[in-house]
């Protein structure tokens, strides 16, 4: 598992990247924290099976100097009190991945 911080609405959290999730995902408990208001109601198809939760527009999130504007992040994600979000394939795809055993690398598309 690769793990990063970055922001999300402007505020600070702890992602862990999911090469398999389609959308940035965060907590309920984030969004709160992070001015994540209204959305469109949605269902999640998690490992743990389906979850309720909701699909935010125009959402801007970044990892240190890569930055998505106007992406969607869905909010409903269970989490553990040491993650917070999923740093999903509507950010990813913006960007060249490349993964070792070891590490994982995100760099401007050229």
């Amino acid at each position: 598992h690769f793990r990063t911080v970055g922001m999300v609405n402007g505020s600070e959290t702890a992602f862990l990247i999911d090469t398999g999730a389609s959308t940035v995902a965060v907590s309920d408990h984030f969004a709160a924290k992070a001015s994540l208001n209204g959305g469109a109601p949605t269902v999640f198809n998690t490992a743990n099976g389906p979850r309720p939760g909701r699909m935010v527009e125009g959402v801007t999130v970044s990892v240190g100097p890569l930055q998505v504007n106007n992406t969607r992040v869905g909010v409903g994600i269970s989490s553990s009190p040491d993650q917070e979000a999923l740093l999903g394939q509507s950010f990813l795809t913006h960007f060249n991945v490349t993964m070792t055993s070891e590490k994982l690398v995100l760099s401007p598309h050229r």
